[in-house]
């Protein structure tokens, strides 16, 4: 059998063509589409034809492929000054379209999210923490989404615990990068981990 793939994202479109046994068609199809796709609304139409039959059948999938990128140099060794309980967090984020950032402070919202339509840009988020917010360690986590046919796609959760200074305040302190969730609202995945001393 003759298959014919057709990848079109925007103006861009390339057709590659394929023949396949009757034992491999039986077994199933596949191959590496990777370096015909791009970032944005893929759609792929796939035509089969028989060797000897010369009967047709088609099919097609759009599908978006989404590039989503969130980093940050925040630098959570400082203990927060209870003076002032600001933090400052420098941050990249690098995708295509409007991309948003969700902040947490302990699990609970911040109440802003940050919207950005740069492709590529560092800025730098100021957080004024709670006056009542306790001397000790905390945690702080954000993340970045960006919206396709009203599905929030979610970048990394970046995690970082942080001290508030007070009187001999120690913590052990985790900067970790948590896999993409499908949750809105808090994330989900706080990590636990278990030590033991020798």
């Amino acid at each position: 059998m003759r298959v014919t793939y057709i990848f079109s994202n925007g103006s861009v479109k390339q057709t590659v063509n394929r023949i396949y046994t009757a034992e491999e068609g039986l077994a199933g199809i596949s191959f590496l589409a990777d370096e015909y796709i791009s970032t944005g609304i893929n759609t792929v139409v796939i035509i089969v034809t028989g060797r000897t039959s010369n009967a047709t059948t088609t099919a097609a999938v759009t599908f978006t492929v989404v590039d989503l990128q969130l980093t940050s140099t925040f630098d959570f060794s400082k203990p927060i000054s209870t003076d002032s309980l600001q933090i400052d967090i420098p941050y990249t984020i690098s995708g295509t379209g409007l991309k948003y950032i969700e902040w947490f402070v302990d699990g609970t919202s911040i109440g802003s999210v940050d919207a950005i339509n740069d492709i590529n840009v560092t800025r730098v988020k100021n957080i004024v923490l709670p006056s009542d917010i306790t001397t000790g360690k905390h945690n702080l986590q954000f993340r970045s989404y960006i919206v396709v046919d009203g599905i929030n796609n979610y970048s990394n959760t970046l995690y970082y615990d942080f001290v508030v200074a007070g009187n001999n305040v120690a913590a052990i302190l985790l900067g970790i990068v948590l896999p993409p969730s499908t949750n809105s609202g808090a994330p989900s995945l706080v990590p636990t981990f278990t030590a033991k001393q020798y």
